[in-house]
């Protein structure tokens, strides 16, 4: 086996964590190109239900998956099974079980409104919504063979094509032919048609009328028991909006939904990280330096979250009261709240390494069920007394419990020495820009605006970067040698 340096694996990890988070980046630039356009066409109540719609979309998309997109990825990477096989067998399962499923929606579309929207009168989006159901879930997996292929160009295309479709659709639903809450769910599913479709040529590339019940078994078991820790984290991201509308709180949904959705920019980074980190997790356990190689990961991934926890916290609110109705003006301080959960969330995606490599999965369910079911116990005990903000407050905390709690499980089946004096280092660099950000919120813009790079000389005064550090990052920004 090739041995290289520990800088090889760490740069060839981020330039994939880069190529990848573009896909994401795209998606998450789309999300923050709607809210303006959503906001304007359609009334607070309006919103509130479009993301109660979203809420119910999360929730359903992990039944209509099932765990087989986990266990997919696990068999199509194994060189002892063909890939064609792998594929047919999931494909062919997720379209004829989510076909029944999507009958079940549209029979109960009556009961589901009732459940997520208090009324009866919603019922029609429940229609789009099994037919967008449907076609994300069979997308979803196609889209995993450009990570396993290594193919970010067609990851990255594909993800333009559905962005490019939807924009363009919801502009034309809302603005032109005014068909306001409805017209932004048909967006959606313009989007998902248009995504499918244009997977359709990989499809063809790998479907054949083949089902194996041996592999189909094997994916079922690999995936089955991710679903609770999908459905927990889903309950973690989510429920806070449904408990807001619970405790009366609905015309305040669209609001807090506005601020979590900026404040939730910050997982660009962990996404784009995470889509590159499970294959680098198998390829580089292999080698002799693992463990260095994992710490190291963290300490530049923490570094590099901190630099855009700030540029969010920061930008987005100065930004903020041009873009959005007055309305939406108290979400602005929910932004670095919510944030701050996603970076909790970053370190826990980073910690679990070791619960992949030693294949000891039930845990993740154990872990984020624990973190959701205290989000909820939280959100009960704050949302009452603090509404919004206690909503985003739950959530952080929740995802500060849920990264302990990885790296609690994770330390016992793999041991990785983290170095948390580095740590320390950035999230005190982190804090101090922030806490002088707050302090002198009405400087003027442009000196408003240089403190994120401040952060910088902050960790070179404690002494954080080294002559190692130096190198490695400027490698980053360099053609990579083969």
């Amino acid at each position: 086996m090739e041995v290289r340096p520990v800088n090889h694996y760490i740069k060839r990890l981020f330039s994939q964590s880069a190529i990848y988070g573009i896909g994401d980046i795209g998606g998450k630039v789309l999300s923050l190109f709607l809210i303006p356009i959503h906001t304007y066409y359609l009334t607070p109540p309006e919103y509130s239900i479009f993301n109660l719609f979203i809420l119910f979309y999360s929730f359903g998309l992990t039944f209509y998956l099932l765990g087989i997109n986990s266990g997919f990825i696990r068999y199509f990477l194994d060189e002892r099974y063909d890939n064609r096989d792998v594929f047919s067998t999931a494909f062919l399962f997720i379209s004829v079980f989510n076909v029944f499923l999507s009958i079940m929606v549209i029979a109960f579309s009556k009961e589901l409104s009732e459940v997520f929207f208090g009324n009866i009168e919603y019922k029609g989006i429940f229609y789009y919504g099994a037919m967008i159901l449907l076609l994300e879930s069979l997308s979803s997996l196609v889209l995993l063979i450009y990570r396993a292929q290594n193919n970010p160009v067609g990851f990255i295309t594909a993800i333009i094509v559905r962005i490019s479709v939807i924009l363009g659709s919801n502009l034309i639903f809302l603005s032109i032919l005014k068909l306001g809450l409805y017209g932004a769910v048909l967006g959606n599913l313009t989007g998902s048609v248009s995504l499918l479709l244009f997977l359709s040529f990989e499809v063809k590339k790998l479907l054949h009328l083949k089902f194996s019940l041996r592999l189909f078994k094997k994916m079922f078991r690999y995936g089955i028991p991710t679903v609770p820790a999908v459905l927990s984290l889903t309950m973690l991201i989510m429920i806070d909006q449904y408990l807001l509308k619970i405790f009366g709180f609905f015309d305040k949904v669209g609001i807090y939904a506005v601020g979590y959705k900026m404040g939730m920019a910050l997982s660009i980074i962990i996404t784009g990280f995470r889509f590159a980190w499970f294959p680098f997790i198998f390829q580089v356990s292999k080698q002799k330096e693992a463990q260095k190689i994992f710490s190291t990961v963290f300490n530049y991934f923490n570094f590099f979250l901190i630099f855009f926890y700030l540029l969010i916290s920061i930008y987005i609110p100065v930004f903020f009261k041009y873009i959005f109705s007055p309305v939406y003006y108290e979400s602005i301080n929910l932004i670095p709240i919510v944030a701050l959960g996603y970076i909790f969330y970053g370190y826990y995606e980073n910690f679990i390494v070791g619960i992949y490599i030693k294949d000891r999965t039930q845990y993740i369910a154990l872990v984020i069920t624990a973190a959701a079911f205290l989000n909820i116990v939280l959100n009960l005990i704050l949302i009452p007394i603090y509404n919004i903000h206690g909503a985003a407050w739950a959530t952080a905390v929740s995802y500060l419990v849920l990264a302990l709690l990885g790296y609690f499980f994770s330390q016992k089946f793999y041991s990785i020495k983290y170095d948390f004096l580095k740590m320390l280092k950035v999230i005190s660099g982190g804090t101090i820009i922030m806490i002088v950000s707050l302090i002198l919120k009405d400087v003027h813009i442009l000196i408003k605006l240089s403190f994120p790079f401040l952060y910088f000389l902050v960790l070179y005064l404690l002494r954080f970067f080294k002559t190692d550090d130096i190198n490695l990052i400027r490698s980053l920004f360099r053609k990579d040698v083969k």
